[in-house]
Formats: C-alpha cells, structure tokens, sequence
C-alpha cells in the first residue's frame, strides 16, 4: 500500500511509542463521554484481523448501537476534500489481504489515532446519542462477510454517558530559551492523559502559525527538563508568544497555556567572520573580524593544543568583541596552538564557535645563558645540577675528555636540571669537562654555560655479581643477586635498568652497600616489562663487569579516590560553573564526570585535568539539578572508584 509522504512524519515520531500504548498487538477500545448521552468509541484491531463485515458496537447489555464497515457512505460524506484523498490512498488497504503488511496496518493505526473523522471511514470509530444515564461499558464484535459475529470483541471502561469526560488540562511550567539559531520550548504535562500537543507562535506583529502541522508525540520516556520542541523556521526578531495545548485521543483539544520569548536574529550575534592568530616573540596576537548586523557585546576566547580540542577558556569574564585584539602570553614557542572564539547572547548564552585558526609560536630568539652548573663526584657517577632558566624547554648537556672535543650525552632534549653520567672506565684516572646549553620549544640553542672540570681517580677490577631473580610487587619490583664469587671485594653495587634485553640500561637509584643482596625499584609503572642487570663497584667507585640480565614486570597499583570537587555556578557575562580541583596524582590520570538530575549516566567532559581549576563552560540548561564528580585512571585506563559528589543547581 502507497503512503502518502505527510504521513511518514507519525510514522517515524510516533511508531515507537504509541503503537504499545494502544495495544497495536492485541487491540483495544477507547471510549469518551460527551455528556448528554453522547459517546465515542474508537478501536485498533488486533494484529492481522481486519474483519471482512466489519463491526458491531453493543452496549454491555448486548444491545445492538450500529455496525460500521469500511467506506460507509454516511462516513464518508462528511469528510473535507483532504480528508477523502486520503482515503482514496488507504482504500486499497481494506480490500486487499495482499497489501496488509505489518507497516501498512501500523499506518493506517497512526492515521485512526490522529484523525477522528478517517477512523469512521476506516469502521475504527462510532459516535452516537441518545444513551441514558448510569455507568457501562461499551464493545465492538468482529464480523465475517455474512455480518456473523467472530470471536474477536473488544471492551472499553466503563463510562457515564450523562457525565462528559473533563477536558485536558493545561500544560504547566511552560518556558522557552533561545538556543543558536531556534528557540527551545519546555513544558510539564498537565491534568489529562494528552495523546499529542499542538503549538502555535504570535510573531510581534500579532500574525499567527501553527507550528504542527502534524501531531507532535513526546514519547514515553519524556520529561520536561528535556526541550519538547524547537521552533527554528521564520522566526521574526523581538518578542514572540507561543501558545502549547494538548489533543487526546478522539481529537479534543485542551486548555493551553502562553509565554513569551525574546528571539534575537541569529546573524546578529554569530561568530567572527575571520580569525587571525599571530605568533611572535614567546607570544600571540589574535584578531577578529564580526559581522556588519552584529550586535555582540561579549565575545569569549578558547584555546586548544590540537584542532578537534578540548578547548579552555581563556576569557571567563569575556572580552568586548572591539577592539577585536586579544593578547596570549601564556604560550611557548615552538609549540602549535588553536584558537577560536564564541560570541555571548543579550541572554547569556554562547553562540557556535567560529572557524579554527592555527598558530605557531615563534620564541623571543634570546635564551639566557645557564647559570650555576655544578658537578658532584661519586663512586658510580658525576651528578651535574644546574639553575633552571626562564623560556627554556630542556637542555644539552655536553662532556669532553682532556684534550678531546665536545660530545653532547643526551642526544634529545632534556627537561630536568640535573643529569647523572655514569663512570664506565676503568683502570687509570681521567679529566672530564661539562656545559650545559638551554634549548628552547622551536629548537633556538643558547650559549653554553660555564665550563666544570672533575677529576676521576683509578679503579680497581671487581667481580660480576649474579642475578638471581625479579620479584613482581604491587607498584615495584624486587632484584634478588648474590655477590661475585672472584675478584677484589665489592665496595658497593650498582642496579642498571632497560627496556630490552639488549640495551645496558641506565643507573637505578643510589649505590647499595656491600653487604646487600636485595634492591627494590619503585621507580615503574605496571604494565610494563623491566630488564635488570647489577654491577659490583671497586675501592674508588669504579665498576666491574654486568651481570646476565633478568626482566619482571611489576603488578597494577591500587587507585586512589579523589576528594571531591569544589565549585559554584555563575551567570555573568555567560552561565559556567568554576571548579577547584584536588592536586593531581603521579601515574595517574584525573577525570571530570557529570550528571543531569533525572538522568542515570554519567559523562566524562575532561581528561587528563592539571591545574587546580576547571570552567565548564556549558552547563546544562533550565532549573535543573547536576552533579559532578572525580575519578583516577591508571596507566592501562583501568578506572578507580569515584569521588564524592558535587552538586549544583542552576537558578
């Protein structure tokens, strides 16, 4: 059966929901009382019954009301021109069996429902008088092509047709916002079991619409912190007035209630046209340029380290959208930055964002020169300290030998101001010296540092000591290794660690003692597989040969519950909500969740927090309650319990 597009729209709305309500499996029958002794009835056949003679309507009694069949001329009659057509398209559906599919009933369901007039063309509905007073209910029997009864009837409530049913209540606690480019309305059911609701939108002219055309279904699962419906098509600037009523099942329209919306144009408070970001010396200019119809009094600058974000705010208060220049100079250069800015509405509501505009930051070119380099001889290694400088994003670390040329000991730019460089000769003294060198993020070296000299005495040959095992702790791992069984007696031993069975690895930690047999490392991360090997240290600090290697692999640490998150609410310039956070944990990574009253999921809308603040900078609309709460991950995104709750309230 061919359905006309009009009707595709309740189809998709209403399928769904409705369908289960109305018992579209096993049928049902609907009654209302007029008053007067007046009533409707109005049924959906079960599933794939569909009687050839139509129906019989009784009263409880058994008396006969009327029998209906499809296409009943007395029906028909009063139809209105629109009304016949689509009867004309649904004709085929009552008789033919062939073009009874499941869709096909499930339509012509929907049409009864919406359409009391169509639902006595299609023998669904009755309507008759002259009934006397007293409650009783009201059947149709299923007949065959011989107006003999089949066993299918359906019953309704029982009702007084001397009463009329009381009408629907107005819908209560209606409201509406502005969102973009539409306004959103919300609203709570009133008194009444409304089946759909109509909308109808005074523009400040005074000229009237119906917005639903077709009916509009909430569903089952609705609630009025949700939007109902969003009116985005020819709105008119200034204050409209929406009217919302809802429609019951046999077509009755209830008490409606009225509110007023301001609707700024969307083309007056729009994002920048253009945005234009500049990175130079260690800082960026951005600008903007708005559109000729704006009428913005706040904009809000973000910032994001990759294009897809997450975004912060970098303007909580808002900046006015001229001058149209905002200056960042909490940059570095060397590294990319992504900006875009969001205008505020006169409502306080923040508008799509612009276009993204990307900007490498080219660093001042001046590093100051490193400053108090020390170096500090021990028995396994010389430790190297030195000041931390300003603008700097690591540091080259170079050694030469007596005699010798600079070679640099870290190939890649290191973040610390310290550096231990193992001894690793043996036999005769040696004369090193070092200098440090700052590097900034877009690869500018600084000049050298002071020069350090440090003078390495002899060392004696020690014997290899012999790994035994690796011990897999919460968090650590324990070494276990004997001493060597020849050569001169150890002065102390040294635990060189590595990601591969093949590399030497680097010193763990301080020197043990001779006596020593056990070295626990704390420095891991579970997960991850550690290859150990020891080395036994002579009289002045020289090392013997390694030992075989083992590896291990430490087990998952326990998380920890973070406390909870502090915050308020604030409406000016724009709503957000300003939390403080607890300080951050070593291996772990903190996450931000959120909850809307009435809602039983939680959503993560940050990661990886540092700092001790946070804006949210879109807090869910409407007098409604939200939560917040914190959470630890591990390394391997195992999640930990969660913090206590934070709640908020939106006024």
């Amino acid at each position: 059966m061919k359905i006309k597009r009009e009707f595709l729209f309740i189809a998709i709305t209403g399928l769904l929901f409705l369908l289960p309500l109305l018992g579209a499996e096993k049928g049902g029958l609907a009654v209302l009382s007029e008053g007067e002794g007046k009533v409707k009835l109005l049924w959906l056949p079960p599933r794939g019954q569909w009687p050839e003679g139509g129906w019989r309507v009784e009263d409880a009694s058994g008396r006969v009301l009327g029998v209906v069949k499809p296409g009943d001329p007395g029906a028909l009659e009063p139809l209105t021109p629109g009304q016949r057509e689509r009867w004309e398209r649904v004709k085929p559906f009552f008789g033919s069996q062939r073009e009874r599919t499941q869709v096909a009933e499930d339509m012509v369901r929907l049409i009864a429902v919406t359409d009391f007039s169509l639902a006595k063309a299609f023998a669904m509905a009755w309507q008759g008088g002259g009934l006397s007073p007293g409650r009783r209910s009201f059947r149709v029997v299923a007949l065959n092509g011989k107006g003999d009864p089949l066993p299918t009837v359906l019953s309704s409530p029982p009702v007084d047709p001397s009463l009329p049913d009381p009408p629907l209540g107005a819908p209560v606690r209606l409201r509406t916002l502005q969102e973009n480019e539409g306004m959103v309305l919300y609203w709570g059911k009133g008194e009444g079991k409304p089946l759909f609701y109509r909308i109808e939108r005074s523009d400040p002219s005074g000229r009237r619409a119906l917005l639903t055309e077709q009916p509009l279904f909430l569903g089952v699962g609705w609630k009025e912190t949700l939007p109902a419906y969003v009116d985005r098509k020819g709105l008119s600037g200034g204050t409209n007035t929406y009217r919302v009523w809802g429609v019951d099942l046999f077509g009755r329209s209830g008490d409606s209630s009225e509110c007023k919306g301001e609707y700024v144009p969307p083309e007056t408070w729009l994002p920048p046209l253009s945005v234009d970001a500049k990175g130079e010396g260690g800082r960026v200019v951005l600008s903007w340029r708005m559109g000729e119809n704006s009428r913005v009094s706040t904009v809000v600058v973000e910032r994001a380290m990759l294009p897809e974000g997450p975004f912060e705010t970098l303007t909580p208060k808002g900046v006015p959208p001229q001058p149209s220049l905002f200056e960042d100079r909490g940059v570095k250069g060397g590294v990319s930055y992504f900006y875009r800015v969001r205008s505020v509405s006169g409502g306080g509501d923040l508008g799509v964002p612009s276009d993204t505009a990307m900007v490498k930051v080219v660093g001042s070119g001046q590093l100051p020169r490193i400053e108090g380099l020390k170096a500090d001889l021990g028995r396994t290694r010389i430790r190297l300290t030195w000041n931390p400088a300003a603008d700097t994003a690591g540091y080259l670390v170079e050694r030469k030998s007596l005699g010798g040329d600079w070679a640099r000991l870290n190939t890649e730019i290191f973040p610390k101001t310290l550096l231990d460089d193992p001894i690793l000769t043996e036999g005769e003294a040696v004369t090193f010296s070092y200098r440090v060198s700052g590097v900034s993020l877009d690869g500018t070296v600084g000049k050298p540092s002071s020069e350090v000299v440090v003078n390495v005495p002899s060392r004696l040959k020690v014997g290899a000591p012999i790994l035994e095992r690796v011990e897999a702790l919460e968090g650590k791992l324990k070494i276990h290794f004997r001493h060597p069984p020849s050569g001169v007696p150890a002065s102390g031993y040294l635990l060189l660690r590595s990601s591969s069975p093949e590399e030497e690895g680097l010193v763990v930690g301080e020197a043990l003692p001779p006596q020593a047999v056990v070295f626990t490392d704390g420095w891991v991360k579970p997960g991850e597989t550690y290859w150990y090997r020891v080395v036994a240290l002579d009289g002045n600090g020289g090392r013997g040969p390694l030992s075989q290697a083992f590896s291990g692999q430490p087990l998952a640490l326990h998380i920890p519950v973070p406390s909870a998150p502090r915050g308020e609410f604030k409406s000016v310039p724009f709503p957000r909500v300003v939390l403080t956070l607890p300080p951050g944990m070593e291996s772990f990574t903190l996450v931000l969740e959120r909850r809307i009253d009435g809602e039983g999921s939680w959503t993560t809308i940050a990661e990886s927090l540092v700092g001790e603040s946070f804006v949210d900078s879109h807090p869910p609309r409407g007098e409604v309650n939200f939560f917040y709460r914190l959470l630890y991950l591990d390394a391997q995104g195992v999640r930990g319990e969660a913090s206590p709750i934070l709640t908020i309230r939106r006024p």
